[in-house]
């Protein structure tokens, strides 16, 4: 079957939900006008989601089962990480639709490899950058729609945000996170940073992180033996290097690693014990790309990720009060 793309993302207007594949969205009626916010501060690429959301919000409160102030800040962090995966889909990893094209025409598959795509390799689509299986283990195929019709339209890619952050974050105050800011007790300690630009709730940070890092991040951080790193509560011991060279690269080009002066930690780690019972409060990792608890100096880690999202969010003040 070949996937086409049925809206652009610089589509104007919010696309009517009832092609849904359940009956949820057909029974969602629109309540009232907010163009007055249109190229306010709610950017045209994403204008069609968050009116959505607006003109929906006592269906989706139902829907999430949440208050109105949490739906307004789930509404500004999708907001945020969709600026931050792809501008607004100005930009992506890849070319989306050569990706559907290839996927859905195997007569494409062998021109693919000139642009770089495997198909061994499971892409991310859209505005929002989910893989297909992420949206699926959220059950975002049956609550919003299907996978590939969904990655070039900003009302789905919204709503999917939308959606498994909220799940995210439920399950991260079920886990114990609290709504308080945000800190990474190591980096402190050593100066290198003095606080986190996050929400202001631990719980709801580590849910966005998830978006990128995967869901294993949404847990309470504890000590470990060696006090520059940490390792998430539920494992016995952690390696955050796998070879002595790994950490020498790293090492060379940290800035945390610049400040250490004992000379035992200055070697390799290796295999860590971890001391789940050693809670770390609020704890925020920083972490490479990779998802390791590791330090990257003036690199893109975990903590600018999150920063880039809540400067995004900090721009959205006109949607306060409106849901």
């Amino acid at each position: 079957m070949k996937y086409l793309l049925k809206f652009s993302v610089f589509e104007q207007g919010s696309p009517k939900l009832d092609t849904s594949p359940t009956a949820r969205f057909k029974n969602s009626l629109p309540q009232g006008s907010f163009d007055d916010l249109r190229g306010k501060c709610i950017r045209e690429e994403i204008w069609p989601f968050v009116n959505y959301v607006l003109q929906h919000k006592n269906f989706l409160l139902q829907e999430l089962k949440i208050d109105s102030k949490t739906l307004i800040q789930l509404t500004k962090a999708s907001v945020g990480l969709i600026g931050n995966e792809t501008f607004f889909g100005r930009y992506t990893t890849t070319s989306d639709k050569q990706i559907l094209s290839t996927l859905g025409n195997p007569g494409l598959v062998s021109s693919s490899l000139s642009w770089g795509f495997s198909l061994s390799k499971e892409p991310s689509l859209g505005l929002a950058q989910f893989k297909r299986q992420t949206w699926n283990d959220y059950g975002l195929d049956k609550k919003i729609g299907d996978y590939y019709k969904s990655a070039n339209n900003p009302t789905f890619q919204g709503l999917g945000v939308l959606y498994s952050l909220c799940d995210r974050y439920k399950l991260a105050l079920k886990k114990g996170l609290k709504n308080e800011p945000s800190r990474n007790q190591i980096l402190e300690k050593y100066g290198i940073i003095s606080n986190i630009e996050g929400t202001g709730s631990n719980a709801l940070d580590l849910s966005i992180l998830a978006h990128n890092y995967g869901e294993w991040v949404v847990t309470k951080w504890c000590e470990t033996s060696n006090p520059l790193f940490s390792s998430p509560v539920g494992k016995t011991e952690i390696e955050p290097f796998k070879t002595e060279q790994e950490f020498k690269n790293w090492a060379s080009d940290s800035a945390l690693m610049k400040k250490i002066t004992d000379p035992n930690l200055k070697r390799f780690p290796g295999k860590l014990k971890t001391f789940p019972g050693k809670i770390i409060p609020n704890y925020y990792p920083n972490m490479s790309s990779q998802g390791d608890s590791r330090s990257q100096g003036g690199k893109v880690t975990s903590i600018g990720y999150l920063e880039k999202v809540c400067k995004y969010m900090k721009g959205l003040q006109c949607l306060d009060g409106r849901i």
